[in-house]
């Protein structure tokens, strides 16, 4: 894993945030409304990886969403690229496990 990681780039971008999420299909539900979105292939991202989206994001403002069983997680990417002076929150993807499992509007509703 160490450095990997995924993009997934909507066919029809039509949000200025950048979506951060750990899984591919996370990835994908978010393309699908409209996200650039990338996928941490994981809950507790590498250095590497954190440095790569701060790279990807440039000034764009960053929504992390992880699964609803990594709250904690979500803080500690949170801190990793508000350290990088990336400008982050996080959402949560609950009542869902992670966005995939979410239909489309309640992603739309999620995603604001």
């Amino acid at each position: 894993r160490g450095g990997a990681g995924g993009v997934v780039w909507p066919s029809t971008p039509s949000r200025q945030e950048i979506l951060v999420v750990e899984g591919p299909f996370d990835a994908r539900a978010g393309a699908e409304v409209g996200f650039l979105s990338l996928a941490l292939l994981g809950s507790t991202p590498s250095p590497e990886v954190l440095r790569s989206v701060s790279k990807l994001t440039g000034s764009r403002k960053c929504l992390i969403l992880l699964d609803s069983d990594a709250s904690e997680a979500a803080v500690e990417v949170l801190k990793g690229l508000v350290g990088l002076e990336v400008a982050c929150e996080i959402r949560s993807v609950l009542p869902f496990k992670d966005l995939a499992e979410a239909p489309l509007e309640e992603r739309r509703r999620i995603l604001g």
